[in-house]
């Protein structure tokens, strides 16, 4: 990159996550590095929540426009795909609300860049402690775990006839022998990553359609099966470190590789608690003065 990329950052909220999004954006703001400005898709807010989110700097806060009629704060984000102002930056940061930025994401920008068939950027889900970028996914695995799980299929195959693989069982001439089931995504969507050349592609087309078409009530799992048939590039886990695993990354973890927190579970959320090392940081950032337009 030769130029200092433009970025967006979007999350929605309400009332209740206002201060979560807050704290979200001046982590952004201190830490990130990036040049970004912040859309926020606020859902019933407080005209107060929508001065203090408006005040920050570079900081827009649009109200919901719901294309689902799954009215829930786990589908609110998908509101994301369907704005126009998001061609006009190099990268959109699709984000929660309990989001904390520890440090640089320039090189995480940077690396990404480098991976010329990558348009989006996803970190694993699983309590592992990542520390390569790695593709993964889009891999057909016709086994009972995924027949079982397919709309319309379980009722056909209640009770499978063998523990091996769907071809092995299947009559020659059964309709159902053909289809590819595929190895379910275990990405995180707290913390996703696109370029501009996904908004307006034929994916995003689909994904748009797809969105109005079942009406998802949660993001992660509508976005983990509708890219199931691709293989996406995973980012460490260093950019998105769920506080809940901490204790179960293992050996390979330390609090000093950290560059992004997220402060996973309703119990954890960092403007309701401030005991944990991490629950301290984010108050850190939360309380900085003089944090105005002209910051």
């Amino acid at each position: 990159m030769n130029s200092t990329p433009r970025c967006l950052v979007v999350t929605a909220t309400n009332d209740d996550y206002a201060k979560g999004v807050k704290g979200m954006i001046k982590s952004f703001i201190l830490n990130s590095g990036l040049s970004s400005d912040y859309l926020v898709l606020g859902k019933n807010l407080s005209s107060q929540n929508k001065k203090t989110l408006s005040d920050l700097p570079r900081t827009r806060v649009h109200n919901l426009w719901l294309h689902n009629s799954r009215d829930h704060w786990c589908t609110w984000i998908l509101e994301t795909f369907f704005l126009e102002e998001t061609s006009k930056y190099d990268y959109v940061f699709y984000v929660d609300s309990d989001i904390m930025i520890c440090k640089s994401l320039v090189d995480f920008v940077k690396k990404f860049s480098s991976y010329s068939k990558a348009d989006m950027c996803v970190i694993d889900h699983n309590g592992t402690w990542h520390k390569d970028w790695f593709w993964k996914g889009g891999e057909v695995n016709p086994g009972w775990k995924e027949i079982l799980s397919h709309e319309g299929l379980s009722r056909l195959y209640s009770q499978p006839k063998t523990s091996g693989r769907i071809e092995e069982s299947l009559d020659d001439d059964d309709p159902f022998r053909g289809l590819k089931f595929y190895k379910p995504h275990v990405f995180n969507a707290g913390f996703i990553v696109f370029k501009n050349r996904f908004f307006g592609s034929s994916n995003h087309k689909k994904l748009k359609l797809s969105i109005l078409n079942k009406k998802p009530d949660n993001d992660e799992k509508f976005l983990r099966h509708f890219f199931r048939e691709e293989s996406i590039l995973h980012a460490p886990t260093k950019f998105n470190a769920r506080v809940i695993w901490l204790d179960k990354y293992g050996d390979g973890y330390s609090d000093e590789d950290v560059h992004v927190m997220h402060f996973v579970g309703q119990e954890n959320k960092p403007w309701l608690n401030n005991k944990t090392k991490w629950e301290s940081e984010w108050h850190k950032i939360f309380n900085k003065g003089n944090f105005n337009k002209s910051h």
